[in-house]
């Protein structure tokens, strides 16, 4: 009866815990390519922040979903900031924007996009040593801000960039 209890208690860590989603060589430009599931990063209301990482040969990525209520874009050069826990701010500019795609329900509408910031050796030693604590996120001229980030979610980013490093 322990164990089925523990079981019970523990298995919903490792269900939701962060995992290499794609690990291939593509057929069409002979790059390889590793990348990790979405998990939540921060959310607000309607508003919502996942991430992943992605490495294609060298070059590692982060990627990030961003949903909210208004239409926005987000532009290359546009940047990401990630605040981490002693108030260090991390600014990475965008590397691949694009306009956000509509979600429409009688509720109401949210609009979604995923866009790539292109991570140097530097950011990705600072973002496994130490959790993000917040966010901001340019967009066209504007931004949005995530002032939390739950400890257990800043711990899923840190996974990632080790998951896809290693």
């Amino acid at each position: 009866m322990r164990f089925v209890f523990l079981f019970l208690w523990v298995f919903p860590v490792f269900a939701t815990a962060q995992t290499i989603q794609r690990d291939e060589l593509d057929k069409y430009t002979k790059a390889r390519i590793k990348e990790t599931s979405y998990e939540t990063l921060s959310m607000k209301f309607a508003e919502a922040v996942a991430q992943r990482v992605k490495k294609v040969d060298s070059n590692i990525y982060l990627e990030i979903k961003l949903t909210l209520g208004p239409v926005y874009s987000i532009t290359e050069g546009d940047l990401l900031y990630i605040l981490l826990e002693k108030d260090e701010s991390i600014p990475i500019p965008c590397a691949r924007g694009g306009i956000a795609s509509g979600n429409h329900s009688r509720y109401g509408s949210t609009y979604t996009g995923a866009y790539l910031y292109k991570l140097s050796g530097d950011q990705i030693e600072k973002l496994k040593k130490h959790n993000a604590t917040g966010l901001r996120i340019g967009l066209a001229g504007e931004y949005v801000t995530f002032d939390k980030v739950k400890e257990k979610n800043a711990l899923k980013l840190r996974k990632a960039l080790s998951l896809v490093t290693e």
